[in-house]
């Protein structure tokens, strides 16, 4: 199947909203409602919304979803029960749909009762509004942008780091790459990535948009740091680990130092020396 193009994707989304009374209004979220100041590629989804005054006639005959096209793979979150915390928000429901043109569409239903409850992401546009149901109306945005730290917000982001870098030191030392990798790429990495962010902010400007998981990062550093940046991703071998661990151990200091200098913060030097001591004493003894 030829893949169809942007173009031919929203008339499609259009013309199906059109057609379906029940649906009141359509919003386009994330990349592609940007302004034209982001790239896209053949992996951009539409995040499409249906904003609906009745759900129930979509969920009882699924089957309506094939007008978009063949599908590859269907996901239906709000079915699933892979996560005991994930809340079920009522009035709400997903189709997740990737197509055999390799197009995915995210759409999610929301009922026009809940729309005070309605959160966007950062940008959106309205794509479709059949009687003007959202004029006047100030929808709430969710939004990856970054803004300078508080006090508080920069100590926490650095105790959280070397807290549970020791526990990335721990399974390293106790051979379990699974579980020094999962505390790696979790938590440590949270806090790492969002030190690059305020990093960038603090030499650029803020707000400063890093995108989701810091997917954009790279393009506020330059080509040569940036590539010792992603040294710090590693394989599951020990040495290795090692490695991109201590490394990550010396950016987060110096960037944390960067940052408390140009925004006035106060850096707790001595729990990083005290933590990376620590490791170096595990490191040089299991």
């Amino acid at each position: 199947m030829e893949r169809r193009t942007t173009a031919e994707m929203m008339a499609l989304i259009r013309k199906v909203a059109m057609e379906r009374e029940a649906v009141q209004a359509v919003i386009l979220e994330g990349s592609r409602a940007a302004d034209g100041t982001q790239t896209l590629d053949d992996f951009q989804d539409f995040d499409i919304i249906f904003l609906v005054d009745q759900i129930q006639p979509f969920l009882s005959d699924p089957s309506w979803i094939d007008v978009f096209g063949p599908r590859l793979i269907t996901q239906k979150p709000e079915e699933m029960n892979l996560y005991e915390s994930d809340p079920v928000e009522p009035g709400r429901y997903t189709y997740l749909m990737l197509f055999s043109d390799h197009n995915r569409i995210d759409l999610t239903l929301y009922d026009l009762g809940l729309l005070e409850t309605l959160t966007l992401d950062d940008p959106f546009q309205v794509i479709l509004d059949k009687t003007q149901i959202l004029d006047g109306i100030g929808l709430t945005k969710r939004s990856h942008s970054v803004w300078p730290p508080s006090q508080k917000a920069y100590e926490d982001c650095c105790n959280e780091f070397w807290w549970v870098v020791t526990y990335v030191a721990k399974g390293i030392c106790r051979a379990q790459p699974f579980y020094a990798r999962h505390m790696m790429e979790g938590p440590v990495r949270g806090m790492f990535l969002r030190m690059l962010g305020w990093t960038a902010g603090a030499r650029h400007g803020f707000p400063l948009n890093p995108g989701k998981a810091g997917k954009r990062l790279g393009k506020f550093f330059p080509q040569e740091e940036w590539q010792v940046i992603l040294g710090t991703c590693s394989d599951h071998h020990q040495e290795n680990m090692w490695k991109a661990v201590f490394l990550m151990m010396d950016l987060f200091h110096e960037y944390s130092r960067e940052v408390g200098n140009i925004l006035s913060l106060k850096y707790n030097s001595k729990e990083a020396q005290n933590v990376r001591k620590y490791l170096e004493y595990l490191r040089a003894t299991y």
